[in-house]
């Protein structure tokens, strides 16, 4: 995924909290490009929408600690009954006007 130059971090420390995934590739000017990946898990019983909004908050705060350019949310829809084509998509979203990208599985 990052092949050879760029680096991933995972369950990175950002203060007291912890994303997912980190990460690090570095630019044309030696400076470093940030990426954050959220994953989150639907299970029987949740609520499809209160786990992406709470998805969506926890991405943009840790785009803001670690100065991420990007920032992606993945939730997987571990619910019974749902096909593929109802849990595969890409959505482009926004918590309080930081861009993310939600990915579902």
């Amino acid at each position: 995924m990052v092949s050879g130059h760029g680096r991933i971090k995972r369950q990175y420390a950002l203060g007291s909290r912890r994303v997912d995934l980190l990460i690090i590739w570095p630019d044309e000017d030696d400076a470093e490009s940030r990426f954050v990946v959220e994953c989150k898990l639907v299970r029987e019983g949740r609520s499809w929408e209160r786990t992406v909004a709470k998805g969506l908050k926890q991405t943009a705060a840790y785009m803001d600690i670690s100065h991420a350019k990007a920032g992606h949310l993945l939730v997987f829809d571990m619910r019974k009954g749902r096909s593929w084509a109802d849990r595969v998509f890409r959505q482009r979203c926004a918590w309080k006007g930081t861009p993310i990208t939600v990915w579902g599985a």
